[in-house]
C-alpha cells in the first residue's frame, strides 16, 4: 500500500546505509531500520567489497531499546514494506516509521 502524504517525509527521512560483513565466503551487506524512524532504502542495492559483488542483503530491525529483534532477507521484507507502508520514487523506496511491535510481524513475516 502507498501511502498519501509520505511524500513530505523524503525529505526528513533516514537514508539507510549498508554495513558489510563476511562469512560462509559470501560478504553480505546489512542495512538498519529503526523502531520509529522513516527509512530510504535503493530498491536494488548493489556493491563491490575487495572486487567481489555483493550478492546477499540484509535488514537489521533495531528497536530503540533493547538488543536487535534480528535481521530479514533485504527482498522479502520489501515485499511486507510494499504491501502496508511505503512510497516509492524510482528505484528508492521510503517506508514509514515503524514500532516495535510492527519490527516483530516483519521479523514475523520474513521468517
Amino acid at each position: 500500500m502507498f501511502l498519501r502524504g509520505l511524500n513530505k517525509n523524503w525529505k526528513n527521512a533516514y537514508r539507510a546505509e549498508a554495513k558489510f560483513y563476511s562469512g560462509n565466503n559470501n560478504i553480505f551487506g546489512v542495512f538498519p531500520l529503526t523502531e520509529n524512524t522513516d527509512t530510504i532504502f535503493h530498491s536494488k542495492p548493489r556493491a563491490k567489497v575487495d572486487d567481489q559483488e555483493v550478492k546477499v542483503w540484509r535488514i537489521l530491525l533495531v528497536p530503540i531499546q533493547g538488543e536487535p529483534l534480528g535481521d530479514v532477507d533485504f527482498y522479502k521484507a520489501l515485499e511486507y514494506f510494499k504491501k502496508i507502508k511505503c512510497d516509492m520514487k524510482g528505484e528508492e523506496i521510503l517506508v514509514k516509521g515503524f514500532s516495535k511491535r510492527e519490527l516483530e510481524k516483519i521479523l514475523q513475516f520474513c521468517n
